[in-house]
């Protein structure tokens, strides 16, 4: 009871995912608890770690997702890319910028 306690917490101190997974990869027969410390846990965690890093919380930063706007930016709208604009860019550009809608709609007439 003591050994599993310690073995859980030893396990979520080093990040894993899934204790029950890790768990089934380990050798706990060679394990031994001493005190409130398993000898050889930490050997063996750094192996499975090494071969299964899916395992344990990356101490890497997630990529941060952007997603397109989908539509040209009010600041790069020149009357070129005005003229080939379709209905909805020009529509966003009219909610986003209204007066450079109204100044590039009276250029192109």
């Amino acid at each position: 009871m003591q050994f599993d306690f310690a073995l859980t917490n030893a396990l979520a101190g080093a990040k894993a995912k899934n204790a029950k997974a890790v768990k089934a990869l380990l050798d706990l027969d060679s394990l031994k608890l001493n005190g409130e410390e398993i000898v050889g846990l930490k050997e063996q965690i750094e192996k499975v770690r090494a071969e299964n890093s899916y395992l344990f919380e990356s101490d890497k930063k997630a990529p941060e997702v952007v997603r397109p706007t989908g539509g040209v930016a009010p600041t790069q709208t020149t009357e070129e890319a005005f003229g080939k604009m379709g209905y909805m860019a020009r529509l966003a550009l009219k909610k986003s910028n209204p007066n450079l809608y109204q100044e590039l709609t009276k250029k192109e007439q």
